[in-house]
C-alpha cells in the first residue's frame, strides 16, 4: 500500500514538474534572435514581426521582440515602437555590445490604468539586417524586487541576434 501511494505521489510531482517552465535560452532563427527567459517565461504570441513573452502567474510582467524593418537604431520611431500607453523616457543611450551598436531606453508609462516601467534594449546587427528590439514592461514596484530586477537584466544582457 505504501508503494503505490509513493509511486502515485512521484507521478502527481513529474506530471507538475513537466508542466514548468524552465529557464533557458530562447532561439528563434527566423526572426533572427536569442535571448534567456527565467524560468517563470514563456512565447504567448508570435506574429511576423513581433514576439510577445509572459511570465505565468503575473499578468503586468511582460516583453516584446520587435523586428523593425524601417527604421535605423537612432530614430524615434525605436522608442515609438515600446508599446504602451503614455511613455516617458527617463532614460536614452547608445553604446557598443559585443561588438554591436545598441541602444538602452528605460522609462514610464500607463496601461490598461496601471502604472508601469519599462526596460528596453534595440540592436543593430549590421550587414543590411533590421534593428531588433526587446522591451520588458512590469509594475514599479515588482520590477524594483531584487530577484525580479535581476531576471530583467539577464533577458536584456542576453538578448542578441543570431546568424
Amino acid at each position: 500500500m505504501k508503494k503505490s501511494a509513493f509511486l502515485i505521489a512521484a507521478a502527481v510531482i513529474a506530471t507538475v514538474l513537466a508542466g514548468a517552465a524552465r529557464a533557458g535560452d530562447y532561439i528563434n532563427p527566423r526572426a533572427g534572435i536569442k535571448l534567456f527567459l527565467p524560468s517563470c517565461w514563456h512565447l504567448t504570441s508570435e506574429l511576423p514581426s513581433e514576439i510577445f513573452f509572459s511570465c505565468t502567474g503575473d499578468e503586468d510582467l511582460g516583453a516584446a521582440v520587435e523586428i523593425i524593418k524601417d527604421a535605423k537604431l537612432g530614430d524615434r520611431s525605436v522608442i515609438e515602437r515600446i508599446d504602451l500607453s503614455n511613455r516617458v523616457v527617463t532614460s536614452d543611450h547608445t553604446a557598443a555590445r559585443g561588438g554591436l551598436r545598441a541602444r538602452r531606453i528605460d522609462g514610464k508609462a500607463r496601461s490598461e490604468g496601471a502604472d508601469l516601467v519599462f526596460y528596453s534594449i534595440a540592436l543593430d546587427p549590421g550587414g543590411g539586417r533590421p534593428v531588433i528590439q526587446l522591451a520588458i514592461w512590469d509594475t514599479p514596484d515588482h520590477a524594483r524586487r531584487p530577484a525580479t530586477h535581476r531576471d530583467i537584466e539577464r533577458m536584456l544582457a542576453s538578448f542578441a541576434p543570431v546568424h
